[in-house]
């Protein structure tokens, strides 16, 4: 499992430089680090930048990294 994002500037305008770009991908990578996700991609142009992000799995990519999920408290009993 992985996700494709990509950011496109309004109307495709061309203005991303080199330098935003770069900084643009060490934002990337700080954000994967902080949320134990890979970023497995990073690459851009003038008008857009695309990222593919993996999370890392320690034993089995189906089971959160995260911590225990939350559980939906007990539903409520109908008035008798």
């Amino acid at each position: 499992m992985h996700a494709h994002l990509v950011f496109v500037t309004k109307y495709r305008h061309r203005v991303f430089t080199d330098t935003m770009l770069t900084f643009c991908g060490q934002l990337v990578r700080g954000v994967c680090a902080e949320l134990d996700t890979e970023l497995r991609e990073f690459n851009g142009e003038a008008d857009h930048y695309s990222s593919n992000i993996a999370p890392m799995c320690a034993n089995t990519c189906g089971a959160s990294t995260s911590g225990p999920r939350p559980t939906s408290p007990p539903a409520a009993e109908a008035p008798g």
